[in-house]
């Protein structure tokens, strides 16, 4: 793993998570939205908040494919998942 967080910090998180989901029950539904790594970022542009300006396209491809990977593997309970880029959350606001 690259980035921000190192392979043995990552592997340490997942069996923390790993053995805490053994106690918690899964929710009855899921629901994400998604969105292109460029669209986010147009729309993290265009919301204008400062603490955001930092983000760079890179990471939010790499979350994405995160995501995508996790989500498609993710069993526990309903999936609603929404497309982000057919909505326009920032203009609406």
């Amino acid at each position: 793993m690259s980035g921000h967080i190192s392979d043995r910090d990552f592997a340490s998180y997942l069996d923390i998570f790993n053995s805490m989901i053994a106690f918690v029950q899964a929710p009855r539904f899921v629901d994400l939205f998604k969105s292109r790594h460029s669209q986010a970022g147009s729309a993290i542009q265009k919301r204008g908040r400062n603490f955001e300006y930092a983000i760079r396209l890179e990471y939010l491809r790499n979350l994405n494919e995160h995501y995508e990977k996790w989500i498609g593997s993710y069993k526990q309970s309903k999936l609603l998942i929404i497309d982000g880029d057919a909505m326009d959350f920032v203009g609406r606001v």
